[in-house]
């Protein structure tokens, strides 16, 4: 979940490893990463970046570019936040935090850079 330095909900990104795929939260549906991009180590890096002036993520694995999608009218079809993605996605992020049930993750490390 990421938030916007008043505390407030700025999006979410989920992943997950059974099937393989990916959700923005409060935008999309699930999205299927293409199997034949993901590599098949045990051990996987993942790097995600975000562009907040063109709502851009790119999603590696294993330095491999897996997601590249930015975020429009076209791409948020999650029909509960269809009216209101952007208003939530344009808060800005100053941070993030993991939900408990993240049974997956050893490691994280964040940088945050500015505007």
């Amino acid at each position: 979940m990421f938030y916007n330095t008043e505390g407030e909900k700025a999006g979410a990104l989920m992943i997950s490893f059974s099937p393989i795929q990916w959700l923005l939260g409060f935008c999309s549906n699930w999205i299927s990463f293409p199997p034949d991009l993901v590599p098949t180590a045990v051990n996987k890096e993942w790097r995600i970046s975000f562009k907040q002036q063109t709502l851009n993520f790119k999603i590696s694995c294993n330095n491999v570019l897996v997601g590249n999608i930015t975020m429009s009218d076209d791409v948020c079809r999650n029909l509960q936040f269809r009216s209101n993605w952007r208003n939530i996605w344009e808060r800005g992020i100053s941070t993030m935090s993991f939900t408990s049930d993240d049974t997956a993750s050893d490691q994280l490390c964040t940088k945050l850079q500015g505007k």
